[in-house]
Parts: C-alpha cells; structure tokens; sequence
C-alpha cells in the first residue's frame, strides 16, 4: 500500500501562474516547485495515495506507471525530507532525503530559494550606484 501524502500545516504557499512557491516560516527556508511539482503538490491533501496519483499522471502523460509512481515517491521522499510534506499512512519510513537519479530531476522539481545575492556592504557615501 502506499501512503497518502499530506502537506504541512507549518508552510504557506502561493500560486505563481503554473508554478509555486512553498515558505516555512519557522526557517525563512523557500522553495519554487515547476508547473508539475506544483500540480503534485496541490493533490497532496491526504485523500489521494501516490498511486493514484502515479496512475492518474501516467495517463495523462503517457508515461509508464512503474516510472512516474517511482519518481512521485522518491519526490514526496525528498519533501518530507525538508518537513514540507508528511505521510499520513504507514508504508513508507520517512525522512528520506537523497533524491533518485533519472529523469526525477527533470520532471518534477524544486529548488531551495535565497533572497539575498551577496554579501552586505555599507553604501559609498555616492549611495548604492558606485563601489563602496
């Protein structure tokens, strides 16, 4: 049996066109899920295993059953890793956080986000235009 994957009630996330952006407030930590990761994540409510969802993907993308249900689980694998997501039946042990190889990476995807791009400095007394 496989399990029925549910997200955190400690994220918040919102909808940017097809994609997603994911925040824990407890960490500042953010991610940004593509337009298939975002879809996989607004399904996982609880009421649907990983394998209708597998079937249920297979189906609209043609695709073997056996390989979109091993990179939905190896995906949901990787989120309850971080704590975004949580397993609501027993069937699978959590957390595991090393991702699959194969075409994981080019399907369903998410990346850690950061604000900043460098290091602070003090602005030149010209303000922030010209090298401190």
């Amino acid at each position: 049996m496989s399990a029925k994957w549910t997200r955190s009630d400690e994220v918040v996330w919102e909808e940017l066109g097809d994609e997603t952006v994911v925040v824990d407030p407890r960490t500042g930590a953010r991610w940004s899920l593509n337009a298939l990761a975002s879809a996989l994540w607004k399904r996982c409510d609880g009421s649907r295993s990983a394998d209708e969802l597998a079937g249920a993907l297979a189906k609209a993308s043609g695709r073997s059953l056996r390989a979109v249900r091993m990179e939905i689980e190896s995906f949901c694998r990787v989120l309850a890793g971080t704590g975004l997501l949580h397993a609501a039946s027993a069937g699978l042990p959590l957390p595991v956080a090393a991702r699959a190889s194969g075409s994981f990476d080019r399907i369903l995807s998410f990346r850690q986000l950061g604000l900043a791009s460098g290091p602070r400095r003090r602005p030149s007394p010209r303000g922030n235009s010209g090298p401190g």
